[in-house]
């Protein structure tokens, strides 16, 4: 199952700027960025964080920083099963912001479809289609999550869009153009996307450009 592809430049404060390539490949994830360092951080406080039933303790005991420092290369090599536990980590702080619980849920999405070649095929690494579906269900109440957290417009249009490729790539066409339209209510830069999409949608035969 293969989705639009979300390039995400992360900049600086209200310079975020996204925009979508409308190619037929697996999502790519670089908003792990926003959990970059900015200054100083406190010690993390007692009970900050969620527990997490087995989140290995290497994994459990690092701070969210330190575990988006590791997931970093695991992502650029689209080791997306293996960055699991990393984003598990960032997530569980009961401080992470919108973009850490959006990144995660498109991460266990590309989890939910990663496959390696083995004897000359595609193996997927997930061991059956309940589990992938178990694995969407959590990417969407991510989703949700990172709604009811996010800060501003263009947060909210960039989670509705990254929402709405995952609709997309399952066969949920009217849910996708939905989130979609709204993203381009919210920030005009969806607005061209949302309307080829629409293009598609209302005309099945139309070749993706």
């Amino acid at each position: 199952m293969r989705i639009p592809i979300i390039a995400t430049d992360l900049g600086t404060g209200a310079a975020r700027r996204w925009t979508i390539a409308l190619l037929l490949a697996a999502v790519a994830v670089a908003g792990w960025l926003a959990l970059r360092p900015r200054g100083e951080r406190p010690a993390r406080a007692p009970g900050s964080r969620a527990q997490v039933p087995g989140m290995p303790d290497s994994i459990a005991a690092l701070d969210p920083v330190e575990a988006a420092r590791r997931v970093a290369p695991l992502v650029r090599a689209k080791r997306w099963s293996e960055s699991l536990p990393y984003f598990r980590c960032i997530v569980a702080e009961r401080t992470a912001g919108a973009l850490a619980h959006s990144d995660y849920a498109t991460v266990l999405h590309n989890a939910s479809v990663e496959a390696h070649p083995r004897a000359g095929l595609l193996v997927p690494l997930t061991r059956s289609s309940v589990e992938r579906v178990a694995m969407l269900r959590e990417a969407l109440r991510q989703y949700d999550l990172a709604l009811s957290l996010a800060t501003g417009p263009q947060e909210r249009a960039f989670i509705l869009g990254g929402r709405g490729n995952i609709l997309r790539g399952w066969g949920f066409p009217w849910e996708a153009l939905a989130d979609y339209r709204r993203a381009a209510d919210l920030d005009s830069s969806w607005r061209g996307h949302a309307s080829y999409y629409d293009s598609l949608v209302r005309d099945p035969a139309r070749q993706p450009r």
